[in-house]
């Protein structure tokens, strides 16, 4: 003959409400140190623009790291050699003379920076931080 005996914990759902909270909260926190502490860190800068448009997009699961402009992925991945041509009669640009025109331009291309791995990377770091430090809190309420 078998025995069974269940051990349960009393109130479970307050305790998963309790996690889902610390969850929420770290995510949310996990955003905010990540804008703060890596938007200057490996986003590459010329105008600013790119960096100033990184931002965070908390989810249920995790977080998005976006960066909105639609050159974000050049530096990011590098570009070859190319030459550069108007979409009108002529390319117009400041040079080193002041206001200049031309039918094409040569870019000599960009190396890749890899900045969205490397804050990506670091992201995954400041999330789990900010999870561990959530459930560990959580975990100490249950006992």
């Amino acid at each position: 003959m078998s025995i069974r005996i269940s051990v349960n914990i009393n109130n479970m759902d307050i305790l998963e409400d309790s996690i889902h909270d610390a969850i929420d909260t770290a995510i949310a926190a996990a955003a905010l140190r990540i804008e703060t502490e890596l938007r200057n860190t490996y986003t590459p800068v010329d105008t600013g623009r790119l960096r100033s448009s990184f931002h965070t997009i908390p989810t249920t699961i995790g977080i998005d790291l976006v960066w909105d402009t639609e050159y974000a992925s050049y530096p990011d991945a590098g570009v070859p050699p190319h030459m550069i041509y108007p979409r009108g009669n002529a390319l117009k640009f400041l040079g080193p003379e002041g206001i200049q025109f031309a039918k094409s331009v040569y870019h000599p291309g960009q190396i890749p920076q890899n900045y969205t791995t490397l804050t990506a990377q670091d992201a995954y770091t400041i999330l789990r931080e900010e999870l561990d430090n959530a459930l560990l809190s959580t975990a100490v309420l249950v006992s």
